[in-house]
């Protein structure tokens, strides 16, 4: 807990004394390490806790992790630890039946498999790794416990806080879960080995799979708190009028404009200060993002296939071998228009969060998985840049896709102002955290690989 916390001993004056002579986060990780392991012949539920929150480490300046290199293998099998100690707890089953412990123990039990259960997806997604939880549903055979819910946020030893007070106060694990059940359900249809058999050739297939997911996710979205919505730099600034509030703004200068002797009241008042405390919400909207794009990179994979070969095409490897599915990809063109149209949107809102990110959230906290649903995003892009063009064999560069001329011309504007913003982003906490350095280099690796992209 004081390692995690290092970070922010800045924002709390009775703890100024440490900032002449901070100790080392990576030795204070080391003897959690150290306790973890003296404790698993008879693990506790803070054993669990103190897994799950050095799950949560981030790069720093004095501990060894290279802020341009993906974490060491230490995170997974870390993980595997963690999900071995809550199953010998017994958190994998449902406790509300169990009356010899009390209710805040119940709860705090629930809330720990969630955690576990939630950190434990996205860690599988950040390395590449089959899934060591099943799928937390009611076909889950090896677990029973009951989703999280209001009432498993209450602390206190009674229930004699109200459900709506709770929910207000202490939402953000709520729908992180929730969110992350429809990421399990993205890697499940798309992501596992029988599931990539379905559908990385056949987009209309992907597509059936794909539709109750996109739906749910838009339903999460749709359904967020205002309080967790992302907050970025013009939220509450003149770029959120609407035409209502353009014309009753328009309407009230016209009436004060043509009445006698009248004042503006507006013209000596400021504009609120912004508030004074960090803002966290931006770990789960990039979560959402990734939700977003890992669905629409599954969709991606039959153009990519396509987009190979064609590639081979122009190098007359294959002359002819395609011609008799000519016919069927120009009835498909619509559809992979239309995909690629949607991933467009998810590299927009991409660009446009990093844009967007201000100090009080790069200082804020973020999962441990953030600095790899970064560098997934800038991926992203990279494979979306793929599908949209073609390789040419004289000039040894990329070429947009014929009938897709307008989607490369967008796609290279977001990629410039990518590159800006993280550019500009790696020299301030999002560097001195990790978050966006193995983005950036990966990205821009990939990019000096493909070659050189010709303007339009």
């Amino acid at each position: 807990m004081c390692a995690a916390a290092l970070p922010f001993v800045v924002h709390d004056r009775s703890l100024y004394a440490l900032l002449l002579r901070p100790p080392s986060s990576d030795v204070l990780y080391r003897l959690c390490w150290r306790s973890i392991l003296h404790e698993l012949h008879a693990p506790r539920l803070c054993t669990l806790q103190a897994c799950l929150l050095l799950q949560q480490r981030l790069p720093s300046t004095d501990n060894p992790t290279n802020l341009y290199l993906h974490d060491t293998a230490f995170a997974w099998s870390l993980m595997s630890t963690a999900v071995s100690v809550a199953q010998t707890l017994g958190l994998h089953r449902e406790p509300s039946s169990w009356i010899t412990i009390p209710a805040w123990e119940r709860r705090l039990r629930r809330r720990l498999w969630w955690t576990l259960w939630t950190t434990e997806t996205w860690v599988a997604l950040a390395r590449g790794m089959p899934r060591l939880l099943g799928r937390a549903d009611e076909d889950d055979q090896d677990t029973d416990v009951q989703p999280l819910g209001p009432l498993d946020m209450l602390a206190a030893d009674t229930l004699s806080a109200t459900t709506s007070g709770t929910a207000q106060s202490q939402p953000y694990l709520l729908h992180l879960v929730r969110l992350t059940t429809i990421l399990a359900g993205i890697q499940r249809a798309y992501y596992t080995l029988r599931g990539s058999k379905r559908t990385s050739r056949h987009l209309a297939r992907a597509m059936e799979v794909g539709r109750p997911l996109h739906a749910r996710l838009q339903a999460w979205s749709e359904d967020l708190p205002e309080d967790l919505r992302f907050r970025s730099r013009s939220r509450s600034s003149s770029s959120r009028f609407t035409i209502n509030s353009i014309l009753a703004s328009a309407q009230s200068s016209h009436h004060d404009n043509g009445s006698e002797g009248s004042v503006d009241h507006n013209v000596n008042q400021q504009s609120p200060p912004p508030p004074q405390h960090l803002d966290g919400n931006a770990s789960l909207h990039l979560s959402y993002i990734v939700t977003h794009m890992m669905l629409f990179r599954a969709l991606l994979r039959p153009l990519g296939l396509r987009s190979g070969q064609q590639g081979h095409q122009e190098h007359g490897n294959s002359p002819s071998s395609n011609s008799s599915s000519t016919a069927d990809d120009n009835d498909n063109d619509a559809l992979h228009h239309a995909v690629t149209r949607g991933a467009l949107l998810c590299v927009r809102e991409f660009v446009e969060f990093v844009e967007a990110l201000t100090p009080t959230q790069w200082n804020a906290f973020w999962h441990g998985w953030s600095r790899a649903s970064f560098s997934m995003a800038g991926s992203f892009i990279v494979y979306l840049l793929h599908v949209v063009t073609v390789r040419v064999a004289e000039e040894k560069g990329l070429v947009a896709r014929p009938g897709f001329e307008d989607e490369y011309r967008e796609l290279l504007a977001w990629i410039r102002r990518w590159r800006w913003a993280s550019r500009v982003s790696v020299h301030g906490a999002a560097g001195a955290k990790g978050l966006t350095n193995l983005m950036l280099l990966r990205v821009e690796t990939f990019l000096g690989e493909l070659g050189e992209l010709c303007e339009l």
